[in-house]
This record gives C-alpha cells, structure tokens and sequence, in this order.
C-alpha cells in the first residue's frame, strides 16, 4: 500500500516504512535528489505547462543517480511488501513543490502502474483501500525490474565519475 499525505497525518496505528518527499517535518528526512532548485526546470514550465514539467521530471529522475536511488528506495520498499507512506507538503503552500509533489506520483503511476491514495489527517486512511497488489499490471513490474537494472548501471557509472572504485567482480 502506498500513501502521500503530510506527516501530521501519518495513521499511528498501522506499520508503514515512511519517506519525505516535500515536507518541512524534521523529523523524517528527505529523499535526497528530488526536489530540484526552481530556476532548472522553469523553461519547461514555461513552454508548455505541467506536461512538459512531468515529461522533464520523470527524465531528471530516472537518470539522475540520486533522484533515481531515492525513487529505487520507495520502489522496493513497496515491492518487499511493505506499507510505505511519503510524507508531502500541503498544497497551500506553494505551487512549484506541489507540482514536484503530483509529478512524482504521475511517475509512480503511469511508469509502475502502482495505485496510491492521497490523505490529508489520520481519519482519512479508513478510506484507503488496503488490499490487493500494489502493481496494476505486469508491465508495471517489467518496468521497475528494467529500471532497478538501470540504476544499478546509473550507480557503477556514478561512483566511477566520482573516482569511486567499484567492484564488479569477485577478487
């Protein structure tokens, strides 16, 4: 089960692997590499709306080795079979996080065809469907294994750019 919701409202009476996309609580850190400075993508904004942000934001995310470990990290979380809640900002509070917010979900959504719910107190999860697979169809799942390869090869390339020495084979 995956649910977004601000962390005021993380339902104290389920077991749930929690992660901070946007939130200002310092309580749960947050997943490092997705919330982008808003200067970057603003010619994308500009051009043609919220489609060509979601287009831009899924790009930067599956191929940037940090934003893509963070994605990987919720990802697997959901694939071991664990309730998994991601802590968001309100939407009152400001447009640019909220369209970081609803692109990451869009990625969720339409890439993995993983279904979530959306909460905004506790009293909300009574609503939350809370059985079924998390993944709507095989190709979801074809499409995290291929991208878990990605990462893995987005990693290696990573610390090698870094001057990180990586394994590759037993020694």
């Amino acid at each position: 089960m995956l649910v977004f919701g601000p962390y005021s409202a993380i339902p104290r009476d389920e077991e749930f692997t929690i992660f901070n996309l946007s939130s200002l609580t310092q309580r749960v850190e947050r997943l490092p590499g997705l919330i982008v400075p808003s200067n970057i993508p603003m010619e994308y904004i500009e051009i043609d709306g919220e489609r060509s942000f979601d287009n831009w934001y899924c790009e930067y995310v599956l191929n940037d080795p940090v934003a893509c470990s963070s994605l990987m990290a919720v990802l697997q979380s959901i694939n071991s079979g664990n309730n998994v809640y991601v802590c968001i900002s309100d939407y009152e509070s400001d447009d640019y996080i909220s369209m970081i917010n609803e692109a990451f979900m869009k990625i969720i959504q339409s890439r993995y065809e993983i279904k979530y719910s959306i909460i905004n107190e506790p009293s909300d999860f009574d609503y939350v469907p809370k059985d079924g697979c998390d993944f709507g169809s095989t190709n979801g799942i074809k499409n995290f294994d291929d991208d878990i390869k990605r990462y893995m090869e987005l990693s290696i390339a990573n610390d090698i750019a870094c001057g990180r020495r990586t394994q590759l084979y037993d020694e």
